[in-house]
Parts: C-alpha cells; structure tokens; sequence
C-alpha cells in the first residue's frame, strides 16, 4: 500500500462528483459550466478549511459574476450515504450542509462545515442529509488538475474530475498533506437550506411568446420537482404551459434559463446543462436563488415570482454576498485543542472569534480591496 495521503473514497453514495466553481470560459466550444450546484455552501466548506489554516477569509472571493470563479476541488454529493477514509498521512477534511455524521463510531449532526483533522484509518460516513439534498466534503488539498480552467467534472465528454466520471468505492484520490498543522473549526449555516419562499426570476428571452395565462401559471401554480430531475435541470410538473410557436432557432443558453418544450412542463437549466437550444424560455432564475434547485428533492413542490427589473436580480446577489461575509467573519470558531471536541464545538456559543476579528480588514465591511463592490 502506498504511504502518500489520499483520500479513499468507501461508499459514493448515490452520486458524489468533483466540483469547483465551473467553467465560465469554454460555452463558445459548447462545453457545459459543471461545477457546484450551491456556491454558497462550496464557499462555505471553504471557509472551514481557511479558519482552520489560518488562512485569510479576503482569499474567499463571491461567486461568479460578483468575483472570478474559484478552482479548489471539493467533492459534492446527493442524499447521503457518502463514506471515505485517510490513508498515508493526517489531513484536514471538511463537510458542509445539514448533515448526520458518523466519525468512526461516534455520531455527530452538523448544520454548517465543520473541518477537522482526519487520521489515517479513520472513517467518516455521511449518514443522512437531514435538510435540503446536496453536502459538500473534500479536503483542501485535493490533487486535482485543472482542465479549461477548472477542476470541475464534466460527465458527458467525460473529462476533469476524477477521470471525468462520478466518483467510486475503491477509488484512491491523492492529497497534498498541509506545511501546518490546521485547527477544528466550525461555520454555521448561514441560512436554511429549504425554504417556502418563492423563487425569483426575470422574463425569459421568449416571455413575449407565451399567453397572458401561461404567464400567470408560472407564478401562481405550486409546481412539484419530478424524478426525472438532475444536474442538467430540475423539471417540474404542473399547469400546462403553451408557447406560440412551441420551438424556436436554437441559441445560447445559461444555467438558470426556464426552458419550456412542447409538452408544456418547464426545466429549470442547472450546470450541467447543454450550452444551445430550441425550446423557448418563459423565464430566467436570478442568480441569488437558483442555489435552492440543488437542495429540492423529487416530490417537493416549489413556487415561483417575477422580478421586472434587471438591477433588482444584481442587488439580490450582490446582497446575498454580503450577508455571507457578514456571516462567516462573525461566526467562524476553531478549537485551540489538537484533540478538539468537535460535539463541543459545534455546539459552542456564536461569539465572533477574536482572533479572526483582529486579522480581518473591517473598514467599512470591506474584506478585500481587490473586490469591487457594485452595489
């Protein structure tokens, strides 16, 4: 057996694949955008891992189009079931979401990304998520090269990744064990992961194109997420939506686009979803809610409202940006122990931490002078 630090990964659960931010750079050849279906928890496990290392929070840039798309390998999967190892050497590890966890034997629920050191041999098994659908774990070192940009995996053309397919028990993925030792350390979540709220959206490229009826259907109906529903795009199930003509040209299309074929049930485009097509589109999910796709489960019933206003959606996710900033400086906490209780510290008070106080550049709630704020 090799003696490198790796990651074997034990049980993949129901579907475990390797994600960053995706591919921002590559739609012109008709390559697909992957990456993290919730950027917000992706960030979230991240800024377990920097609290952990010390490592500044100003280094965790907003999402894209806020900031530039970031390339830290992280694995993300559905509906639990996940289960991996250390082997070689110890490392920090991180899961994020609303999770049950079982750290050999001994039980642990966490809402929010606990990060802590993984001794060889140890194992960690992501029972149960206990709210939404989606969790995020890796490590922060993961070795994963970068292909178009991104370390993103592309399951269609079978690239980047894990070799560009889901992950599998038995496979061994090599880990860059870190210079320090890193701390525990634990960010709660920063809002919940299911919601009743509406969904917000713009009017899509052909909104003109559907009957004053249909329009009103898309905001009013209470819409259910059917099985057919995955990384490509959440379909939905409910009134009849009827489009004049019912196909267009194909043209570009973007994650977020409400694609509505003949039959009259929308899809709602994820990241994974084909870069053209000719269906036409009733209505665009704002950046600062489609997260919430990744979290319904088949069966679970949403509803959707309009936004007019183009700059209202920009606020919405500039906002949202904030509020997670807000967050993770004043609620990050790590163990000072090398053994930490972990039970304890996520079960710790919500007092900011001093020390991440003290280093954090607060002038005017600016984290780094390098971000432009556009709001």
């Amino acid at each position: 057996m090799s003696t490198a630090a790796a990651l074997r990964i034990l049980d993949p659960g129901c579907f475990a694949t390797i994600q960053d931010d995706g591919r921002f750079h590559a739609r012109q050849w008709g390559v697909p955008r992957a990456g993290m279906l919730d950027p917000w928890l992706y960030r979230l496990a991240l800024a377990a891992l920097f609290h952990a290392s010390g490592r500044p929070l100003a280094a965790l840039t907003p999402p894209p189009p806020l900031g530039p798309p970031l390339t830290f390998p992280l694995i993300e999967h559905h509906f639990g079931g996940f289960a991996f190892t250390a082997e070689g050497a110890p490392f920090p590890v991180v899961v994020a979401g609303n999770v049950r966890l079982r750290i050999d034997d001994t039980p642990l629920a966490v809402q929010g990304a606990l990060s802590w050191v993984l001794a060889p041999g140890e194992t960690v098994t992501v029972e149960r998520i206990l709210e939404g659908r989606t969790a995020v774990v890796g490590t922060g070192t993961l070795a994963i090269p970068e292909c178009l940009g991104s370390t993103s995996t592309e399951l269609r053309a079978r690239f980047g990744g894990w070799q560009g397919r889901p992950l599998a028990a038995g496979d061994r993925i090599p880990v860059t064990p870190p210079t320090q030792p890193p701390r525990a350390a634990f960010l709660p979540l920063p809002w919940p992961l299911a919601s009743t709220e509406p969904i917000r959206s713009l009017p899509g490229a052909q909104w003109s194109a559907f009957a004053d009826d249909a329009r009103a259907a898309w905001v009013s109906a209470l819409w259910q997420v059917t099985l057919a529903s995955d990384r490509m795009g959440a379909r939905l199930e409910g009134p009849k939506l009827v489009a004049t003509p019912p196909e267009i040209r194909s043209e570009p299309l973007w994650p977020g686009a409400v694609q509505v074929p003949p039959a009259g049930q929308p899809i709602v485009l994820l990241n994974d979803a084909q870069t053209m097509g000719g269906y036409p589109k009733i209505a665009q999910v704002i950046e600062a809610d489609r997260w919430r796709l990744a979290h319904l489960q088949p069966g679970e019933r949403l509803r959707f409202a309009w936004l007019t206003d183009p700059d209202d959606a920009w606020h919405a996710f500039s906002a949202r940006w904030r509020r997670f900033q807000q967050h993770a400086l004043a609620h990050a906490r790590s163990a000072a122990s090398a053994t930490p209780d972990l039970a304890a510290l996520i079960g710790a008070s919500g007092d900011p931490d001093p020390h991440r106080l003290w280093h954090e550049n607060l002038v005017s709630g600016v984290w780094d002078a390098t971000w432009e704020d556009f709001v």
